[in-house]
């Protein structure tokens, strides 16, 4: 077994009471540093300080702690909210576009620069390490882009700017695990569509499949059948280029939901398994 420690880089709290936090948190030291979004208090991905200061804080994690791998969520800029309120960075843009004209084009650049320079500094001092990422299912859509998969669900790259093709090409992560938290034959995002599009572009980098195992017992459509997430792993494993799974969340097994863990542990993982091999 390995400890992946996961980090979401940007979100600096859930609460905006200042009561909930000392005088040293960094909220009150680098105040400017922030905006508000939805209630919650996310670091400016625009502000090269903060994403020195995020790197430094992952990097105390890898020098100090012996761990196996260094692993984001799927929160980079914020979800768009139910009004789908503009992201309040318009003054940031202003003052670090480095001549970048689009504000959307500005804000995917950010992230990539923050990917890239961790990915950097991880293997500078701890090559084996392995750094993956855990983008939402769909990278875009194709009724907006043309390389985009067939589908109609929120977009990794066009509304959380999060480009995960880019670091596969690029070989600036190790892997990509796209949260496919969808039945087969969801009308907005099916699990066999997006399966058969990651597999498709991960450009030599390893592609885990993310499962929704927490929604096992949902009544919602497709989730009425209990064999759904077995069913989903048995699909993966005819296809060429897809690694492994990952589950969310573990809990949803330990519990063992309408008999999930019994059916890993009878059917799909009596055997042991390698963990994943670093790809450098």
């Amino acid at each position: 077994m390995e400890l992946h420690a996961w980090f979401n880089p940007y979100r600096a709290s859930t609460t905006l009471n200042p009561a909930h936090f000392s005088d040293e948190h960094i909220t009150k030291r680098h105040p400017e540093w922030f905006f508000t979004y939805a209630g919650k208090k996310l670091f400016n991905p625009g502000i090269p300080e903060v994403r020195k200061y995020i790197i430094d804080v992952i990097m105390d994690v890898v020098k100090n702690y012996d761990v196996d791998g260094i692993h984001f969520d799927d929160y980079f800029y914020p979800y768009p909210d139910s009004r789908n309120t503009p992201v309040p960075d318009q003054i940031t843009f202003g003052q670090y576009n480095n001549g970048i004209e689009k504000i959307d084009d500005w804000r995917r650049n950010n992230v990539n620069v923050l990917v890239h320079d961790l990915g950097v500094a991880i293997k500078k001092i701890k090559p084996y390490v392995k750094y993956g990422i855990s983008p939402c299912g769909v990278w875009d859509n194709k009724e907006n882009n043309s390389a985009g998969s067939d589908t109609r669900g929120l977009s990794a790259y066009r509304e959380l700017y999060a480009d995960g093709v880019k670091w596969m090409q690029e070989g600036w992560i190790d892997y990509i695990n796209p949260q496919i938290y969808f039945p087969f034959k969801n009308r907005a995002a099916a699990y066999e569509i997006l399966v058969d599009w990651w597999q498709k572009h991960t450009y030599g980098r390893h592609f885990y499949v993310g499962h929704g195992a927490y929604r096992v017992t949902e009544n919602k459509i497709g989730w009425t059948d209990r064999s759904q997430i077995p069913r989903q792993v048995r699909h993966l494993r005819e296809e060429h280029d897809v690694e492994g799974s990952i589950y969310f969340s573990s809990k949803s097994l330990t519990d063992n939901l309408v008999g999930l863990q019994d059916s890993m542990r009878n059917d799909l993982y009596r055997t042991p398994a390698l963990p994943l091999q670093c790809l450098g």
